[in-house]
């Protein structure tokens, strides 16, 4: 039996067997989601692969005969397998700063085309693509009167081509890149100022990768939807510090899951740019038989970056705070998990029941739910680091969790699951009545 301290929590260790972890998805959280993955399927020719609405038991208070809509769910994805998920909640609690505020704040911070604007500390929080060819992505951006920022750098002694812009509901950057553009239009983009950190813009992987795994995905230069394809290249996130328990995100991935990181650090603090950033390689999912591709997910902190209202200090200490009080002990789910990595962990190694061993040993707050076949998988969500949370997807042992015990995610309960423990939603938590256009729980 585990001895526990005066404060309740395990002092012995749980050992787990270790695992090696996949990337499939960025998932953020929306006060529209219909609306952001119809913008990003235009601007970016991604495809929706997920599309799902959750509504009330035809027995719920909130039943209406349309069905009251308590969450959506959708997904564009990449050739590799890799998606982009937003998602919507009318049900599940938050902080004391909403999404729907949070967004807010970000979309105003990124508005790119207004005269004065300054490379803001929320910039990094985005996903970065890569393409052969730009210029029909800049066209779609300018024919649409998105906000974009156009910059370039040099690797391996390439000019490469960035574009930037906000998604309106998420406030979530999407960045393209690649080392070919129309010659008409290369002179719009500039290079990096000193306050912009550029090193941490630089993607961390050579540009013959780039292509290599582009091509060997099968990707194509006008897809379905009339645009080249999209490869993912880099997940990016602020972080006000890199000293504190809720930004050491590498060092709480090894730990929860065994997995071995290649991780790097890269610091320009003594540098006219004063700023630094961490590179933790995963490699990402794959459709065919391509060369493993380890994506880097950088943690950015930049001094010279300007401040906004809400900052990113008070971001990872509020949010993953408010996820261990709300999730603790798998007693219930948070509005501030949707902003979440997906990581398969390897089958035959670390299961769910040896994860959640660890977080509830370090009190960190996390959520347990099946798949649609409970028998065999399902999920963690836990608050992770660095302002993002974890879903940990993997396999049971059954030396946690008990079979009977475990459900699938109720998207219509706030607590995450239905009390009864049957697979339908929990009619006593549907809402009678929200704003379909305001999502604060």
């Amino acid at each position: 039996m585990e001895e526990v301290d005066s404060l309740g929590k395990m002092t012995d260790s749980p050992v787990i067997k270790g695992t090696s972890l996949k990337l499939y998805s960025r998932s953020i959280a929306s006060s529209d989601a219909q609306a952001d993955v119809s913008f990003v399927a235009e601007l970016t020719g991604m495809t929706v692969v997920e599309n799902i609405t959750y509504s009330c038991d035809e027995t719920s208070p909130g039943y209406t005969s349309s069905g009251t809509s308590c969450a959506t769910k959708l997904s564009a994805g990449t050739i590799q397998g890799f998606s982009l998920t937003y998602f919507q909640s009318h049900v599940t609690p938050q902080g004391d700063i909403t999404v729907k505020d949070w967004a807010k704040n970000w979309v105003e911070e990124h508005d790119f085309n207004q005269e004065g604007w300054e490379w803001n500390e929320w910039v990094p929080q985005s996903v970065t693509f890569y393409t052969p060819l730009l210029t029909a992505h800049v066209k779609k951006l300018k024919d649409s009167g998105t906000a974009h920022l156009l910059r370039r750098y040099l690797m391996d002694g390439e000019t490469i081509f960035s574009v930037r812009f906000a998604v309106p509901n998420s406030g979530h950057v999407i960045e393209i890149i690649s080392d070919k553009v129309a010659g008409t239009i290369q002179n719009q983009f500039d290079a990096y100022l000193f306050n912009e950190c550029p090193p941490a813009s630089v993607v961390g992987h050579s540009l013959f990768d780039l292509k290599e795994q582009w091509e060997t995905h099968g990707g194509s230069i006008s897809n379905a939807n009339g645009l080249p394809d999209l490869l993912v290249v880099q997940i990016s996130q602020p972080v006000s510090t890199f000293d504190t328990n809720l930004t050491k995100l590498s060092t709480d991935l090894s730990r929860f899951t065994g997995a071995h990181l290649n991780v790097t650090t890269h610091d320009y603090m003594d540098h006219h740019y004063n700023c630094s950033f961490e590179d933790i390689y995963i490699e990402v999912v794959k459709m065919n038989d391509a060369t493993d591709f380890a994506v880097p997910i950088r943690l950015v902190h930049n001094l010279r970056a300007k401040l906004s209202k809400y900052t990113v200090e008070h971001y990872i200490s509020s949010t993953m705070k408010t996820m261990d009080e709300q999730m603790g002990t798998n007693k219930g789910f948070s509005r501030y998990a949707d902003w979440h990595l997906g990581l398969y962990m390897e089958e035959g190694g670390t299961t769910l029941d040896g994860n959640a061993d660890v977080m509830e040993h370090d009190g960190v707050g996390y959520f347990n739910s099946g798949d649609k076949n409970t028998e065999m998988g399902g999920s963690n969500y836990a608050r992770g680091g660095a302002g993002i949370a974890i879903q940990y997807v993997g396999d049971y042992d059954y030396t946690r969790f008990a079979r009977k015990s475990i459900t699938t995610l109720d998207y219509c309960s706030p607590i995450g699951k239905a009390s009864d423990h049957t697979h339908r939603l929990n009619e006593s938590y549907c809402p009678s009545d929200y704003d379909e256009y305001n999502d604060d729980a």
